[in-house]
């Protein structure tokens, strides 16, 4: 019985290690940098822990930008029900469609509209010379790295209090 215990311990352990990894490494840096100049452009890009992309967008092909809402349907087998899932995200709008600045958050929340209203505020002022907008996209790291680091506390929690059962 100690060997399941022991290596019921060391499988906890990996857990908890796997959520602090994924809790670190699924965040990502989204910046939105815009100048007017000789070429009036804007460049998005995204920094995190193992890729990072980025795409130029030319200023005048926005014409604005909002808080746009995606709703998800989905159909509960077991009772025959739909469970509704919103997100809510940041976009760019270009002639060419909507270009999301990050993933989207489950939540509501004023910064949102306030970056919303500060992209929009430097598109309707052309005295502005620049904008610089970052965004913080570690809503999933955070929550897969909860789920495995409490997966991980639990099983160990359950290996030592085994191991306090199995003595005589």
């Amino acid at each position: 019985m100690r060997n399941y215990t022991f290596y019921t311990f060391i499988l906890s352990g990996l857990l908890v290690v796997a959520g602090l990894v994924c809790a670190l490494a699924l965040n990502t840096k989204i910046t939105l940098t815009c100048v007017r100049g000789m070429d009036d452009k804007c460049v998005l890009s995204s920094v995190g822990k193992f890729s990072s992309t980025s795409r130029e967008i030319k200023l005048s092909n926005i014409s604005a930008a909002k808080v746009e809402t995606h709703t998800a349907k989905f159909e509960r087998s077991y009772r025959r029900s739909y469970s509704h899932r919103t997100t809510y995200v940041v976009a760019l709008i270009t002639k060419q469609g909507s270009i999301p600045l990050n993933e989207g958050t489950s939540y509501w929340n004023e910064d949102l509209l306030r970056t919303a209203n500060q992209i929009n505020a430097f598109l309707g002022n052309r005295g502005q010379s620049s904008l610089q907008v970052v965004q913080k996209n570690d809503d999933d790291g955070k929550l897969w790295g909860m789920i495995l680091a409490m997966m991980g506390f639990v099983l160990g929690r359950f290996s030592l209090r085994s191991e306090d059962l199995d003595r005589p």
